[in-house]
């Protein structure tokens, strides 16, 4: 059973949002320092205390791998919900499945960035000997045991590794815009490219410059403008794409696993999960 912390602040204290703490955690996912015990790869979904049925249906189809291969860990990470009652059900949920990390910051569409740092800072902390490390959204589906098989070849570059770059991008300025970017945050006409969001891999040495950066006191509005675009660029960086890694393709019907023609595929982005025990 791994160890467990859990911190019963009030939601006074919760609203200071001290981002370094984790109000719960998971002490021993990766083990005893030991080298043999860390995993190749340590896998952040990122998730909201509202997507219940999509975390029961990961544990349930492709990362129930991890029960039988210890070369991954899979780990859920939010932050403190607005509303008490949600922390209440987040905490009877990690008590029953010991794969929750929740740090302590407002958990909103706008704070994705300090999610972001929450994975690759309590990667650093708790699982440095994780050789790549591969952020997730919540709404993904992903063959682990294949990304691993390529991981393992040692001829992936240690870059960051995307399915598909943006390039030429332009910030949202219209103040109604769910990606809305400020010209006080960034006044120039184009982002530096960047990784689609949902999924990208990056090296143990790329994780530990990230998690070396100060947490940003007004978090860029865009995550994956910023880990993979500004904050890359600044840790000079580069990009790399591969079609084989990541399928990004909008299921229009709804179905349960990725079948047939896309599992040429590691993942496949955004599919309409069936929600059905």
């Amino acid at each position: 059973m791994h160890r467990q912390e859990h911190r019963t602040d009030n939601n006074k204290e919760l609203l200071s949002y001290d981002t370094s703490s984790f109000i719960i955690n998971e002490v021993e996912v990766c083990g005893p320092p030991r080298k043999s015990a860390m995993p190749v790869l340590l896998v952040g979904v990122y998730s909201s205390a509202g997507q219940v049925l999509e975390r029961d249906f990961i544990r349930r189809n492709w990362s129930a791998v991890v029960r039988t291969n210890h070369k991954i860990r899979v780990l859920f990470f939010m932050g403190v919900p607005p509303e008490e009652k949600d922390m209440e059900i987040i905490r009877n949920e990690s008590m029953h499945y010991h794969d929750i990390i929740v740090r302590n910051f407002l958990d909103t569409y706008r704070n994705l960035t300090l999610k972001s740092f929450a994975f690759f800072q309590w990667s650093q902390r708790y699982c440095k000997g994780a050789r790549y490390l591969l952020k997730i959204d919540c709404d993904m589906q992903i063959d682990l045991l294949r990304l691993l098989s390529v991981l393992e070849t040692g001829r992936v570059a240690d870059t960051y590794q995307c399915g598909k770059v943006f390039f030429e991008s332009h910030p949202f300025r219209n103040k109604q815009h769910k990606w809305y970017v400020p010209p006080s945050l960034y006044s120039k006409k184009l982002f530096p490219p960047y990784c689609y969001g949902p999924a990208y891999v990056v090296s143990r040495r790329i994780a530990s410059k990230i998690a070396k950066q100060p947490i940003p006191k007004d978090p860029f509005p865009v995550d994956d403008v910023y880990m993979s675009g500004l904050l890359r660029e600044k840790l000079h960086e580069k990009l790399s794409h591969d079609f084989l890694f990541f399928h990004h393709h909008y299921a229009k019907t709804q179905t349960k696993i990725v079948k047939g023609k896309y599992t040429k595929y590691i993942m496949t982005v955004h599919v309409l999960y069936e929600m059905k025990h």
